[in-house]
């Protein structure tokens, strides 16, 4: 077969096969069988920059998940709420991804550090973040199911902030149905029925004391389809049937949402970490018998 300097499968497979047995890898040959040809250039420039994209697409892979998982958990209303947004972070990553493409491009491929930082960094912050959450959540859904709506700060604020909402909403009513219940024939069950605090002229003005906890109430009482806090109690922002005491629906969320999808990403992550330093430890002398810097 004439050589016509340009690459082949076979010259493929000889410099992949001979970085895995340990060997230096062929240079391929141009037209004149000069090894130091442009063709050899061309062949190491092209592999140059296939190897910055593979890597970064494998990074994309491995980290989608717990990327997907913890991003889901930072956007959680009841996590914002008692743990907070740990697993926004996980939006830097893609942006470290880039940079570390884009310096292997611009100075070759690999660079040992970059490597590492789209690597074992991700992997860490995984377990960081999912840990943050395990922890957290492991203790705070015993709380809430717990009866004990006075020794715990947190649920005692929420209690206190549902019955200063209750009491305006008790006082809203029977203020309607005295100045306009004989005109239109309203008793305080009807109007129970017919109107919610947020209804009520009162509303605005109070809930500016008491914004973060109302509006988190609120959202309980629509999404959750609870009503009260510590026990079951009157509902005050929504029209829909409700069950159990809010309480009782967090701590739900907490101990079989929460609690399962961290720690989902505390394993993947510690599998993720060991795997990649087998795997770095094992390609390191792999990339260097290339003739590549490690």
């Amino acid at each position: 077969m004439v050589d016509n300097g340009m690459t082949t499968p076979g010259m493929v497979e000889e410099y992949f096969t001979s970085i895995l047995h340990g060997e230096s890898a062929p240079i391929p040959k141009n037209g004149n069988g000069n090894g130091n040809g442009e063709n050899g250039n061309v062949f190491s420039m092209g592999y140059s920059r296939m190897l910055p994209t593979a890597f970064i697409f494998c990074c994309f892979v491995i980290f989608a998940t717990p990327m997907a998982l913890t991003i889901a958990l930072g956007y959680d209303r009841s996590v914002k709420y008692w743990i907070g947004p740990w697993g926004l972070m996980s939006f830097g990553i893609p942006v470290l991804f880039a940079l570390g493409h884009y310096v292997h491009l611009e100075r070759g491929f690999p660079r040992k550090p970059v490597v590492l930082l789209c690597t074992l960094f991700p992997a860490v912050l995984f377990l960081i973040v999912g840990d943050i959450h395990l922890s957290v959540s492991y203790d705070l859904s015993d709380q809430l199911f717990s009866t004990d709506c006075d020794t715990f700060d947190s649920k005692r604020v929420l209690e206190r902030a549902w019955e200063r909402a209750n009491d305006l909403y008790a006082k809203c009513i029977t203020t309607t149905v005295q100045n306009q219940g004989k005109k239109h024939n309203l008793t305080i069950a009807k109007a129970f029925d017919l109107y919610r605090i947020h209804h009520c002229e009162e509303y605005n003005s109070a809930l500016q004391e008491n914004k973060e906890q109302w509006d988190y109430l609120r959202h309980l009482e629509e999404q959750h389809h609870c009503s009260g806090w510590c026990e079951p109690g009157r509902r005050l922002w929504t029209y829909k049937g409700t069950r159990d005491a809010c309480s009782v629906a967090v701590g739900t969320v907490l101990r079989f949402k929460v609690q399962r999808i961290a720690m989902q990403v505390v394993v993947y992550s510690v599998v993720v970490i060991v795997l990649v330093t087998i795997v770095l430890v094992l390609v390191g002398p792999m990339i260097r018998a290339a003739g590549m810097p490690w």
